[in-house]
């Protein structure tokens, strides 16, 4: 999940950044439809190293659906989709 293209652009925001890129993202201007603010809530706890030791699609995915069982294929697919430079 660190080698992702989101989380090296997280990573080399200062604390500053990250808070106007969080009022960006709640912004409803810039909002393609898709909800990013709860998945950027939770990658956000680990600014900045993201050294967190179960740091990936799972990890994410029980934070976001408590209620859901991890499905592989279709939860990673949805965690992909979210996190995707382009979905921003």
């Amino acid at each position: 999940m660190k080698d992702r293209k989101f989380i090296k652009m997280l990573s080399s925001f200062s604390p500053g950044e990250l808070k106007e890129f969080e009022k960006f993202i709640a912004s409803p201007y810039f909002s393609r439809g898709r909800d990013l603010l709860p998945v950027f809530k939770i990658i956000r706890t680990l600014h900045p190293n993201f050294t967190h030791n179960n740091f990936n699609t799972e990890y994410i995915f029980t934070k976001l659906y408590p209620e859901k069982k991890f499905d592989k294929s279709a939860s990673l697919n949805l965690i992909n989709t979210l996190t995707h430079p382009s979905s921003l």
